[in-house]
């Protein structure tokens, strides 16, 4: 019997914004290499963290794929991945170290020992390191991206709704427009903004009158911050499962009657909320050698309920991937209700029940220059791999070829079909965001973005999330967080499904583990404990993550 464990969080890569303490302007670059500052919060001020194998952190810009740079001369710019700033590269004038000071961080330059600095007219520079940080070398980090999830209320069976045109409301539908990103505030408080995920600069908001709006202007307030916890216990019996959003601004409680939304003083029924990851378990498989999907066929296909492969990404090749709590995974076709399985012989058949044929284990490939994950049956102990003729099949466990790696796509839901965005063009809505048509991509396992049984892999999307909580809490990984949780499975050894497996059974570990994981980091260089002030008794809100995990906080 598969006892079931809890969802995969839907995590973007980790993107935030750099600002000046002194100018309140932020780090922008452009394409042709120039950094400078500016007040906005576009595409062109988003930079991604990412670790480097000698603990160095890089930032690269997300608009422009280039990385932020400093010269012998104190100069600042980006460099380009294609070759052309090859030298430069080689050089490591791309790295840089965070280092945490009282009013907030300083970056310097490792190649060069220079503190990254501004000036009141929007340049940038590096100055020499010595010394206390002055005002205008100090920088904050705000995030940009976060876990994507969907706000639900049992009580009514809405989920939290913003349309086309940044208008609140509730809907019984499980779309993009029904999407939001949780983005921590990095304050410490472990509270989060809403952000619409369709949408930028749309955050979910409340006034002291008890008003629950769309904050347009993106501010970034009290008023936009929210704090996430179980309910309290009701007098004369449970208020129902699921958590509470409190109004950092108000402390109050986000509810609904089911038409709209408010906040209030008390906790009912109305104000508890259920959240589900964006892709509800479901993903596309891809073939990494064969750049293609896994798909299934219905009862009505030749053959009926077979197997193949194609280039597309539509309803046929998503996959409901249930984890077990001893970390193996079963594979059901979402369209069709049937799982993926092998037969004694190695073949591949689309089974009723999952069967001992329909369990896998997914596991990180073992060929030097491999990548993505291994899929394992428990049954025969052959790995699934892609022909070259394109059909699903077995091999041996010890092949080592790229058609035995694939990767779970996670599968989100999008907002817009074509003649809904072309009625909106039509209306002059043009400048509205279109998920489907977004480059979009997230963590769906373990095995796959970088927790590893030695560690955190270098340049890795899990680098590049130790980086981001490191320097957004002043050096800290919090106990039970979902950094420290993802590092501490992936150093048991418990594979692609680890976090599932473990988040279900209660076992936020957060100990030893995950502290040795992030002193041995060095990206703050500080020596100070990396649990040091986390409560861990479940009280703190900075230790429940993943969020879709609320089941087992």
């Amino acid at each position: 019997m598969i006892t079931k464990a809890s969802p995969l969080p839907c995590i973007e890569p980790t993107q935030c914004f750099v600002s000046s303490k002194a100018y309140d302007f932020r780090l922008s670059s452009s394409s042709n290499g120039a950094v400078r500052g500016t007040t906005n919060r576009e595409s062109c001020e988003e930079w991604t963290l990412v670790i480097n194998d000698d603990k160095t952190t890089c930032l690269v810009s997300t608009k422009h794929g280039r990385r932020l740079s400093c010269g012998a001369d104190g100069d600042v710019f980006t460099v380009s991945e294609d070759g052309k700033d090859d030298d430069r590269l080689k050089d490591g004038w791309d790295r840089w170290r965070f280092e945490s000071c009282k009013s907030g961080l300083t970056l310097v330059s490792v190649a060069h020992g220079k503190r990254l600095g501004c000036d009141d007219k929007k340049g940038i520079y590096a100055f020499n390191a010595e010394g206390l940080a002055e005002d205008w070398m100090v920088w904050t980090i705000d995030f940009a991206s976060g876990e994507l999830c969907f706000l639900s209320s049992p009580l009514h069976d809405v989920r939290v709704h913003c349309n086309p045109f940044g208008k609140l409301s509730l809907s019984k539908a499980f779309g993009g427009w029904e999407v939001w990103r949780f983005i921590e505030t990095g304050d410490g408080t472990g509270s989060v903004y809403l952000e619409s995920w369709t949408h930028r600069k749309k955050f979910l908001a409340s006034s002291s009158d008890g008003n629950v709006y769309i904050s347009k202007e993106a501010e970034r307030k009290d008023a936009e911050k929210w704090t996430i916890v179980k309910p309290p216990k009701a007098e004369g019996g449970s208020l129902g499962a699921g958590v509470v959003f409190r109004s950092v601004a108000t402390g109050k409680m986000l509810g609904t009657d089911g038409k709209r939304l408010c906040t209030d003083d008390d906790i009912d029924v109305s104000e508890i909320w259920q959240l589900d990851s964006a892709h509800r378990g479901v993903f596309f498989l891809s073939n990494l050698g064969m750049d293609c999907r896994a798909g299934s066929r219905p009862e009505s296909g030749n053959p009926p309920f077979g197997t193949f492969t194609t280039k597309n990404r539509r309803s046929w090749e998503g996959w409901l991937v249930e984890e077990s709590e001893d970390g193996s995974v079963t594979l059901k076709s979402d369209a069709h209700g049937r799982y993926l399985a092998t037969d004694e012989n190695g073949g591949i058949l689309m089974s009723v029940t999952s069967g001992e044929g329909g369990i896998w284990w997914a596991e990180p490939s073992q060929r030097k220059d491999g990548k993505g994950i291994v899929l394992v049956s428990d049954f025969n102990k052959r790995v699934l791999i892609c022909t070259k003729d394109g059909h699903l099949a077995t091999a041996p466990a010890e092949s080592e070829e790229t058609a035995n790696e694939w990767c779970l796509e996670p599968c989100v839901p999008s907002s817009l079909t074509g003649p809904q965005l072309g009625a909106l063009c039509a209306a002059g809505a043009v400048t509205v965001a279109c998920a489907a048509a977004m480059p979009f991509a997230v963590m769906g396992a373990l095995g796959s973005v970088g927790f590893a049984s030695e560690g955190i892999v270098a340049g890795s999307a899990a680098a590049s999330m130790m980086s981001a909580e490191a320097v957004a809490s002043g050096g800290t990984i919090a106990a039970g967080g979902l950094v420290a949780t993802c590092q501490s499975i992936g150093a048991a050894g418990l594979g692609a499904a680890g976090l599932t497996a473990a988040v279900g059974g209660g076992a936020l570990l957060g100990g030893s583990v995950s502290a040795a994981a992030v002193a041995g980091s060095g990206v703050l260089g500080s020596e100070e404990s990396a649990c040091g002030s986390i409560n861990t008794d479940g009280s703190d809100p900075v230790i429940k993550r993943p969020f879709c995990a609320w089941r087992s906080w």
